[in-house]
């Protein structure tokens, strides 16, 4: 038997891992509904990259459309590459994206810079505690 948080390890592992490993999986997943260890792992890794994209979409509209759909899932997975998700949650994944966006070469870098500056700002607001709003004095 595993415990959970070693399993939890690393099923994570073999989900971001750029290419399987080739152990044996069968110790830490059962073969079920016609797939074998591997595949039922193989339908979480393929899916972890579309999800990274979509994460990364809802936070950057305007930058994706800008790039378009083939551009935008090229530059997520180059992004992933030098700053994969250290959280449990993707709500932080694109916190480096306009840094890296200006870093990148073969891109109009300034207008997809400031453009990915203005979202990840407007995230940022959108996630921010509140606050009790501004009272003016009178006659100010």
């Amino acid at each position: 038997m595993v415990d959970l948080r070693s399993f939890q390890t690393w099923l994570q592992e073999r989900i971001v891992e750029p290419e399987p490993s080739p152990q044996r999986w069968e110790h830490w997943v059962r073969g079920d509904f016609g797939l074998d260890a591997a595949d039922r792992v193989d339908i979480y890794r393929s899916m972890y990259p579309m999800r990274m994209v979509e994460a990364l979409q809802t936070d950057y509209p305007g930058l994706a459309w800008a790039l378009g759909e083939g551009g935008f899932s090229q530059l997520v997975w180059e992004y992933v590459q030098v700053h994969p998700s250290r959280s449990w949650t993707l709500n932080r994944l694109g916190d480096a994206l306009p840094e890296f966006v200006r870093a990148t070469a073969g891109r109009p870098r300034t207008f997809f810079f400031e453009l990915a500056l203005v979202e990840r700002e407007l995230c940022r607001v959108f996630e921010a505690e509140e606050v009790e709003p501004f009272q003016a004095e009178p006659g100010q």
